[in-house]
């Protein structure tokens, strides 16, 4: 009589949890993606127990072949999608030498971009669009999009390094 496929997967979790995560670690820059990774690894193999058959190879290859795919899979998605990390900062204070930036001085610093500028940045790193669906999405011309992103970037530089002069 084999044993239930919950059971399986748990002591498979239990035994190979540890070594998977150095395996995804080693192909991912940040430890809180190779647990999300890892997580989604357990999920996937879940999701097909209802089809899993012990067939003389160990859980842990399938396991690794899941863990492989899922992380090539992340790669991609990250070569589309620039990501900025804020590092935290202790006791609410900002690194010294710097400015917090709060809502208040963002929204009024792209209160001062033109409409068709503002969508562009909401586009694009709001929703994650990439050049071609913004300008899919706003019935432009990728160059054009690029134009006014960098035009964009440009005047908030410029407008919230003015305003981090005039709080000092």
């Amino acid at each position: 009589m084999s044993r239930p496929v919950a059971s399986i997967i748990a002591d498979a979790y239990a035994h190979d949890a540890d070594a998977l995560l150095r395996y995804i670690l080693q192909r991912v820059e940040h430890p809180q993606d190779a647990e999300d990774l890892l997580q989604d690894v357990f999920v996937r193999v879940l999701e097909l127990q209802a089809d899993y058959e012990e067939r003389g190879f160990p859980l842990s290859t399938l396991l690794y072949r899941i863990a492989h795919g899922r992380t090539i899979d992340w790669q991609r998605r990250q070569t589309h999608r620039r990501t900025v990390r804020i590092p935290d900062v202790a006791d609410g204070q900002p690194p010294v030498g710097e400015r917090m930036l709060t809502e208040p001085d963002l929204a009024d610093a792209l209160a001062r971009l033109s409409p068709r500028q503002r969508a562009v940045l909401a586009w694009r790193f709001t929703e994650g669009a990439t050049i071609t669906e913004t300008a899919a999405r706003l019935g432009l011309t990728p160059p054009v999009v690029k134009a006014l992103q960098h035009r964009a970037l440009v005047r908030l530089r410029v407008v919230l390094q003015r305003e981090a002069g005039e709080a000092d």
